[in-house]
Formats: C-alpha cells, sequence, structure tokens
C-alpha cells in the first residue's frame, strides 16, 4: 500500500509540473512521495524524489534550496552507491547550469556523471541513455565554451551509442547538435547536410515537437532544402 502510495503522490507530481504548470502543487506531491520512499527503505526512490524537488524549486526560482536538495540527494545516493541515481542528479544539475548560462559549471557536473557511469560494470539500456545523454550535453556546453573540437568529440561518442542501440531518434539529436556545431563555425555546407539528416528522420518519426523547434532553427538562419519542405 506505502509503495501504491508513493508512484500515485510522484506521478501526481508530474501530472502538476508537466501539464497543470501548478508548481506549488507540483511540490507537496513529490515531497509526499519522499516521504513514502523513506518508508519503504527505497534509496533510490527518496533520491529520485528529492531531484524532482530540487528542480521544481530551481522553476520556482529558490535557487538555494535546489542546490540544497540536489546536495544532500546526491550524498544519499553516494552512500548507499547508487551510480545511476547519483548520474541522474548530476544531469538534472547540467541542465541547471545550462539554464543558468553557466557552461562551465555545467561541463563539470556532465564529466563527474561520465566518470561515474565508467565506473558500471553492467552494460544496462539505461547506462547508455545515460551516457548518450551526458554525452550530448557536454557538446553544447563545450561548444558554448568555444571549445567546438571537443564538442565534436563528443557527438561523435554520442553517435556511437546511438548506432549500437539503433536509435534513430538519438541520431537526429546528433546531427542536429552538429549541424548547429558546423553552423557556428561558418561551415555551411556541413550544417545543412546534418540538418537535411536530422529532418528526415524526425519526419520518419513523426517528432512533431522536434521538427518545429528544428525549422525555427533552419528559418532564423535562412537554410533551404527540399527535405525542409
Amino acid at each position: 500500500a506505502v509503495e501504491q502510495a508513493h508512484y500515485i503522490a510522484g506521478n501526481l507530481g508530474n501530472y502538476y509540473k508537466d501539464f497543470s504548470g501548478d508548481s506549488e502543487a507540483a511540490l507537496k506531491a513529490y515531497e509526499t512521495a519522499v516521504e513514502f520512499a523513506k518508508q519503504m527503505k527505497n534509496t533510490k526512490r527518496v533520491v529520485i524524489g528529492m531531484g524532482a524537488i530540487a528542480m521544481v524549486n530551481f522553476e520556482l526560482g529558490n535557487q538555494d534550496s535546489a542546490d540544497a536538495y540536489f546536495d544532500e540527494a546526491q550524498e544519499i545516493a553516494l552512500k548507499e552507491n547508487e551510480i545511476i541515481a547519483i548520474v541522474k542528479i548530476l544531469q538534472n544539475r547540467m541542465w541547471m547550469a545550462g539554464q543558468q548560462e553557466q557552461p562551465e559549471r555545467a561541463k563539470n557536473f556532465g564529466k563527474e556523471a561520465l566518470t561515474m557511469l565508467s565506473d558500471l560494470e553492467n552494460d544496462s539500456p539505461e547506462k547508455h541513455a545515460l551516457g548518450f545523454y551526458t554525452r550530448l550535453n557536454l557538446a553544447v556546453a563545450e561548444k558554448e565554451l568555444g571549445n567546438s573540437k571537443i564538442a565534436m568529440t563528443y557527438l561523435n561518442e554520442a553517435m556511437q551509442l546511438a548506432k549500437a542501440n539503433d536509435n534513430d531518434i538519438w541520431k537526429a539529436f546528433v546531427f542536429e547538435s552538429l549541424a548547429e556545431t558546423h553552423h557556428g563555425l561558418g561551415d555551411r555546407d556541413s550544417a545543412l547536410d546534418n540538418l537535411e539528416k536530422a529532418m528526415a528522420l524526425y519526419k520518419e518519426h513523426n517528432a512533431t515537437s522536434q521538427i518545429d523547434m528544428l525549422s525555427v532553427f533552419i528559418e532564423t538562419n535562412s537554410y533551404s532544402s527540399e527535405v525542409f519542405q
């Protein structure tokens, strides 16, 4: 019954956060979910819940509270050696630093996440996903720091994971990021080539929100191709 209550509270928090936009209600639901997770003595769920609370606090502008929750969650996860949970927190912190236009901080969180993942012996789909998104975000941070070569290295590694997992959407994400990197370097031909590859994959999988976002980049930067029609 406690486990069921935990998941109901967590899902309620997700609903308030993602659909109704009621951050205060989301915060209360996530706090309830964490209390139930503590009763279950489920460290992983406690840590994930605290990460969710931190993210909502950040969205509400409570930066200090967000950092405090993340710090505590990381500490608990480290004690229990919950590597996956730690990496998820580091990814959230990476995203947060990116939102605050702190690419150096984002890079540090990302590199820490990759180090943690390399310590994991099991080769699970979850490890692959975390490794993929960490590299994708590290490429963004490095690009913003003016390190396009390093960004390309991370994107090539991310593409290897996308191919190994036969995941077309991951491939499209990499093509899109490669296009943005080439565009930033003034190489419009390579940018266009990667934009076409990304758009073709997004269309094949009806990824409408991704198509819309990519279309904005294409129009804003005056790229034209039959693939974009």
